[in-house]
């Protein structure tokens, strides 16, 4: 609970909770079944909360702890879909920034257009096509 309420802070406070190191283990709550329901619901809203008020720079770092997983997994959720969706779509633009400056770059013969420079792709279309089927709600629809 805490922790989720400090990732809802400034940036600043979003950096701390970055800094602690607690990411990779509430990530990994998430992902384990066997984690108690209220424990994973609160990691979410962690990972949620850092996504929604995040830096750019901050988005990456969580988007490497594995971030994108917990959302992904909050897309089955009813009572969290928009909420994931929003942290989806705060990802997504992160990407498409990293993308447009890579082109520039490509563009001003900095570096080559290449696998290697490529942006990875961080969230799956299919992903968010499936949340969109499965929850019949015109809201969901708009955002996804």
């Amino acid at each position: 609970w805490t922790l989720s309420n400090i990732a809802a802070g400034t940036v600043d406070q979003i950096q701390a909770v970055i800094d602690s190191g607690s990411i990779p283990p509430l990530v990994k709550l998430v992902r384990d079944k066997k984690t108690d329901q209220e424990v994973r619901s609160e990691a979410c809203w962690v990972v949620l909360n850092a996504t929604s008020c995040g830096s750019d720079s901050q988005i990456e770092v969580l988007v490497d702890e594995g971030c994108v997983a917990v959302l992904g997994v909050l897309l089955s959720e009813a009572t969290m879909v928009m909420m994931a969706l929003e942290g989806l779509e705060r990802v997504l633009q992160v990407e498409e920034t990293r993308e447009m400056i890579r082109r520039e770059r490509i563009e001003n013969g900095e570096i080559e257009d290449s696998d290697s420079t490529k942006t990875p792709t961080l969230v799956s279309a299919a992903l968010i096509e499936k949340a969109r089927e499965n929850h019949n709600s015109s809201a969901v629809t708009k955002r996804a």
